[in-house]
């Protein structure tokens, strides 16, 4: 995520959801695969780029608030 973007994007890079988050990717991606962050959603032509929702991430922290 960029401090260009005049908004923040729907869906987020494994990098872009981490920063969003606060952790490092690695930090990221463990908790995504123990459940805590939902899993990422394929997406493109080939189903090759993985990204998560903005807003899904936002529900799942809200739950633990």
């Amino acid at each position: 995520m960029t401090d260009t973007q005049p908004f923040p994007p729907r869906y987020l890079s494994r990098e872009e959801a981490a920063h969003y988050l606060g952790v490092s990717a690695t930090t990221f991606a463990t908790e995504v695969a123990a459940g805590i962050w939902p899993p990422g959603r394929r997406r493109g032509l080939r189903a090759g780029r993985i990204t998560w929702d903005r807003r899904l991430l936002d529900l799942y922290a809200d739950r633990d608030s």
